[in-house]
């Protein structure tokens, strides 16, 4: 199975962000957790889904890999400290979502 949505070579959709839940695509909600991204393994590693906050940076240089294709969202900020290097060939995303309301 495809991994990406593409419309005209934009993507649109990265699957790896939703989950199934009967037969239906969702958004994965992770609005109550704050994410710190510190090295190459904390962008590798990163789970999809839309954070309360991401900050990302080190005392030098963090540089995403360049075959990377991701997106992150936060309902409240995403931070870049110090260096961030996004390689020709990385294809990164940076989104401000809006947390649905819980009852």
């Amino acid at each position: 199975m495809k991994k990406f949505v593409y419309l005209c070579g934009i993507m649109l959709l990265n699957l790896n962000m939703l989950a199934r839940i009967d037969n239906n695509w969702t958004l994965i909600i992770d609005c109550d957790n704050d994410v710190t991204i510190r090295n190459v393994s904390g962008i590798t590693g990163f789970q999809p889904g839309v954070k309360h906050t991401i900050a990302m940076g080190t005392s030098g240089d963090l540089i995403v890999p360049d075959t990377i294709n991701i997106v992150f969202r936060a309902s409240e900020h995403i931070t870049i400290d110090n260096e961030f290097t996004i390689p020709v060939g990385a294809k990164v995303s940076m989104i401000m979502q809006e947390c649905p309301e819980t009852e």
